[in-house]
């Protein structure tokens, strides 16, 4: 097969382009990077392109499966543990209604509980 020297490839509805191996796929207005997991079972781990709604759509996937990045940000999934250390935190940027436990504050005495 020849390259492509100039011009466009223009898909039907019903066409897709696949990789030779199968791993990518760009189907209607998606495009979708297939991994494999430690067992050899094939995920989407990046997709990219517009929602049923149109919205422009990026979702990227661990090697478990678990969803790190949607349209609306990171996700819980993303956070390994002790990946954000109290370093990383600006200073006064945390309040304590967004801490999951109780505070106690006398002057400048604070404790957890």
């Amino acid at each position: 097969m020849g390259d492509l020297a100039a011009g466009n490839i223009v898909l039907t509805d019903t066409m897709k382009i696949v990789s030779e191996n199968g791993m990518m796929t760009m189907d209607g207005t998606a495009l979708q990077m297939i991994g494999e997991d430690s067992q050899g079972n094939p995920y989407v781990g990046i997709q990219l392109g517009y929602d049923s709604n149109s919205n422009p759509s990026l979702i990227i996937r661990n090697e478990q499966g678990a969803t790190i990045l949607t349209p609306e940000g990171i996700t819980a999934n993303a956070i390994a543990n002790e990946l954000i250390r109290n370093d990383m935190i600006k200073t006064g940027t945390i309040t304590e209604e967004k801490l999951g436990f109780n505070v106690m504050k006398t002057g400048d005495e604070i404790s957890i509980e």
